[in-house]
């Protein structure tokens, strides 16, 4: 009798799951004819996967066992200014999951962040699933030293 196990029923796309088969001593899991008791897997959709097993002297059996792959999070990371002044306040949202983790510490869809320098920014979301994906988005920063705005930070009048 063969026998085939998983270390979960179901996975996130992509995510590494391992299978293990026993009952025989010879094992090959097709269709990848990868001849083991144990292999790696990483689904990308739900997918059966079917080890052929033996003894020696008796006729090959194959066992089967079927693996749910949950999809990741599409998150969509967007700024409100595509670019902003060195210091100024710029919002970062994102969506696409029911949690999110971002590179500055923030836990929620929204961050406020005050670049100094153009920087990139990146966001993990998380789905009812518990399967991650991550986005980045790049904040495009400029000095903004030009006449006109040191005239207004510093009240001077131009006379000409």
């Amino acid at each position: 009798t063969v026998t085939v196990n998983s270390s979960s029923s179901s996975v996130c796309a992509g995510y590494a799951i391992q299978l293990s088969a026993s009952g025989a001593t010879t094992y090959t899991w097709l269709p990848s004819q990868t001849q083991s008791s144990t292999i790696s897997v990483m689904p990308t959709n739900n997918t059966t996967y079917t080890v052929r097993a033996a003894n020696p002297g008796c006729p090959s059996r194959n066992a089967t066992i079927s693996i749910n792959v949950f999809p990741l999070p599409t998150l969509v990371v967007s700024s409100s200014s595509s670019i902003v002044c060195a210091g100024e306040a710029v919002a970062l949202a994102a969506s696409g999951a029911n949690s999110y983790v971002w590179n500055t510490g923030a836990n929620s869809g929204v961050v406020i962040i005050n670049p100094t320098s153009t920087s990139a920014y990146t966001v993990v979301g998380t789905n009812a699933n518990g399967c991650k994906n991550q986005s980045s988005i790049s904040q495009q920063v400029s000095e903004c030293t030009s006449i006109d705005e040191s005239l207004n930070k510093n009240n001077f009048k131009l006379s000409i």
